[in-house]
């Protein structure tokens, strides 16, 4: 069922929103737990617990910002008939984003605090409460920790949205074919080993599949050494997570391969053409198999 994927990427966003809110909030909670009693929040449940206010509001305050962050998400990373991305493909990029917002909240909280207290060092009252400069400095961290967690969380979002509409319309797999056949012409093994998972295979039918990315390279630097090889694109297509290449060479040689390219790199790839004519035509030994 095609919704399916998109329920499954909104309810991931809500559950790292709130997750992430619950981690801010026993943080800004346990700093200055009166900015989240009235007047400032409203009472939802009588206490004055920095954690229960922290699981609360640490909810209640961002559910709907992943619920919005996950409907723009679904919509930029399902929409269209380019490869699509499952809700495994954002998982790293919105945990970056969030690990990224946390640590720049927290940086702007210290940064509150402290425009407080150096405030209050020339405005103190001759007998001030014990405690004040604190209090009042803690709750101006939790002001600019909350503000700036807003602000780049909207700047993040936009950010990861855009991340995703670039991994499907421009590292497509059509666009990843392209640079392996750029690489193939250069002879340039290792920059066409990153092109690869770690673990992918290359199985040209004429030969013995080869797999892992370092064996990948040994393969491509022992055939650059052999044979001068050019790749010419006749055709080049692309469905879904695959793009299927149908190539010749100077010397006439035909063939065509297919790439199953997943988080902008090559998992598999299968490729067919006459080894007895490459062989003639380069003047290599031939095997007497």
């Amino acid at each position: 069922m095609k919704w399916v994927e998109y329920v499954k990427i909104i309810g991931f966003c809500i559950l790292a929103a709130c997750v992430y809110g619950v981690a801010h909030d026993l943080v800004t909670a346990h700093v200055c737990v009166d900015y989240f009693l009235p007047p400032i929040h409203p009472i939802i449940v009588p206490t004055d617990s920095p954690l229960l206010l922290a699981l609360i509001w640490g909810v209640i305050a961002t559910w709907w910002v992943g619920l919005f962050l996950g409907i723009l998400l679904a919509i930029s990373c399902r929409i269209g008939n380019k490869p699509k991305l499952s809700v495994s493909q954002i998982v790293r990029p919105v945990l970056y984003l969030l690990i990224s917002l946390f640590i720049a909240s927290m940086f702007f909280g210290l940064i509150g605090y402290a425009v407080g207290w150096m405030d209050l060092l020339e405005n103190l009252p001759d007998n001030p409460e014990p405690g004040l400069r604190h209090k009042q400095s803690a709750f101006l961290f939790d002001v600019a920790a909350h503000i700036a967690a807003y602000l780049l969380g909207a700047i993040g979002g936009v950010i990861v949205t855009a991340y995703s509409i670039w991994c499907r319309f421009v590292a497509s797999p059509r666009r990843v074919v392209l640079r392996w056949v750029e690489f193939f012409n250069k002879a340039n093994a290792s920059d066409l080993a990153e092109l690869y998972h770690d673990n992918a295979v290359n199985h040209q039918i004429a030969n013995e599949p080869v797999e892992g990315k370092e064996n990948i390279r040994d393969m491509f630097e022992r055939e650059f050494a052999a044979a001068e090889m050019v790749c010419i694109i006749e055709n080049l297509f692309e469905d879904g997570e695959w793009a299927i290449l149908e190539w010749k060479d100077p010397l006439g040689l035909r063939g065509c391969g297919f790439f199953h390219v997943t988080d902008r790199k090559i998992k598999f790839q299968r490729g067919y053409w006459d080894k007895l004519s490459f062989l003639k035509q380069h003047g290599l030994p031939i095997s007497a198999e």
